[in-house]
């Protein structure tokens, strides 16, 4: 088919094209220029061999896109100056070096090579574990993984396997054909030779039949040697289309259970704690740190008004009063019993009629006394007031006030953290958030491929089975 080349086009850029130095071993023009080549050429990458150019290599300055263009070939092209994507063309091979950056082949033969390669390495190492018998069950943690794997995409009807009896038919049937097959063509009668044929027709309906089942878990199954959360993870070699392998991740409860906790630490750091029900952070207060805030709060507020935590009944004596208040209540106690007996001396007193003055004399000096007495005894009272109007809050009062408000905080953080404005997040148990988030959740939530998972018991064991990719 002829290519429908416009060479108006082509001759109008190629001359838009700036000279460049005779001494340069390259010929540069950018990707921008290399692609409108190409599309005035109809795809014809001959075109980097045209006079212009002088006959050298084309440096492409930058990164270049031919993704499903139907080339095999870049032409006359010694180096890429960044990335190239050849994605969906017919290119079998790259020159060594030419491109600077990634080169993406999807789709390309090169890939197919690449993948054949890659199926027969794993496919040698597979024969190397079948003939020492590594993924016997129970041999290895890792043949039981594998094992359930294998049973489960059996069962699953991702992959077909023969029983025991299948492949001994399977055995049986290629015995018989190759003994028919010899029949036939050490035939020499036509008729003999056609039922022969037609024998070995219906023998190979029925082996190729079987073959498709033919698989094992050593034709089927290649550890990846990554994981996915701490669960080992598998290529299944059968169900890969192109590129696209097809991994399945199998792991135990407990590396489930950490997977999540795992899963929902990259989800807090990632996105924080603002996306969360709120039910889960008030499940998570961090009471210890909430009453350490409290406490200071608390602290500040009494110490800076006290008067307002205390009424006059709450507030106490020091030491110091309470001794003086000690000592007058005895100083009272001595006026009083000083006053009784010079009171009963009064009484006592006999009237002498010969001595009326010196009687009189004598009770005025009694009634001094006791006066005496009874003013020192008014005085120790009015100091005992004085001082009972004096007490104050002590530190000691302070701190157990503290103390109080702050057990009631431990008992309710939450109700302390809304009634003063705080906001949860900035008091919440991290690691409780992990827990929390991982109970209440499922190991589906793992699986961001399609979200499902099933179980296979291998060996006493529960393996939990789900495809990442």
């Amino acid at each position: 088919m002829k290519q429908n080349i416009n060479h108006s086009k082509l001759r109008k850029l190629v001359n838009l094209i700036v000279e460049q130095d005779d001494s340069d071993e390259y010929y540069r023009i950018t990707p921008e220029e290399y692609i409108q080549l190409l599309d005035f050429s109809d795809n014809s990458p001959g075109f980097t061999k045209i006079k212009k150019f002088g006959g050298k290599p084309l440096y492409i300055t930058g990164s270049l896109d031919v993704r499903g263009r139907p080339i095999s070939t870049l032409g006359n092209v010694a180096y890429v100056d960044g990335s190239l994507d050849i994605s969906n063309t017919k290119f079998t091979k790259l020159p060594d070096g030419i491109v600077k950056g990634h080169v993406w082949d999807s789709g390309t033969p090169i890939e197919t090579a690449r993948l054949r390669k890659q199926d027969a390495k794993w496919l040698a190492e597979n024969e190397e574990r079948r003939e020492n018998n590594e993924w016997e069950i129970g041999k290895s943690d890792e043949a039981n993984r594998a094992n359930a794997l294998f049973e489960y995409l059996v069962d699953n009807g991702d992959i077909e396997s023969m029983d025991d009896d299948e492949r001994e038919t399977l055995v049986e049937l290629k015995r018989r054909y190759a003994r028919i097959e010899k029949e036939y063509q050490e035939s020499e009668e036509s008729e003999e030779a056609s039922e022969l044929y037609d024998k070995l027709s219906e023998l190979e309906e029925e082996i190729d039949e079987l073959e498709e089942r033919n698989n094992d878990i050593y034709n089927t199954i290649v550890p990846d040697g990554h994981s996915h959360y701490g669960a080992d993870t598998f290529n299944v070699i059968p169900l890969r289309k192109g590129s696209q392998l097809r991994i399945y991740s199998v792991g135990t409860e407990k590396e489930m259970d950490d997977a999540l906790e795992e899963y929902w630490k990259n989800y807090i750091d990632d996105v924080g704690l603002d996306g969360l029900q709120e039910y889960t952070l008030e499940n998570c207060i961090d009471a210890d740190a909430v009453v350490e805030v409290a406490e200071e709060d608390y602290r500040n507020q009494i110490e800076d008004y006290p008067d307002g935590w205390f009424n006059d009944d709450d507030k106490v004596l020091s030491s110091s009063q309470e001794r003086r208040i000690s000592e007058l209540e005895d100083y009272i106690t001595e006026l009083d019993e000083y006053i009784s007996e010079k009171s009963n001396e009064q009484t006592e007193m006999e009237f002498d009629t010969d001595d009326e003055d010196g009687y009189n004399q004598q009770q005025q000096e009694l009634q001094e006394l006791i006066d005496e007495a009874e003013e020192n005894k008014t005085k120790a009272e009015e100091e005992i007031d004085e001082i009972n109007d004096s007490k104050e809050i002590t530190q000691s009062m302070i701190d157990e006030k503290v103390d109080d408000m702050a057990y009631q905080v431990k008992r309710d953080p939450l109700d302390y953290l809304k009634n003063n404005g705080f906001r949860m997040r900035d008091y919440v148990d991290t690691d409780c958030i992990y827990e929390e988030l991982s109970r209440n959740s499922d190991y589906s939530d793992l699986n961001s491929y399609d979200g499902n998972y099933d179980t296979v018991d291998v060996d006493n064991t529960t393996y939990y089975i789900m495809r990442t990719e």
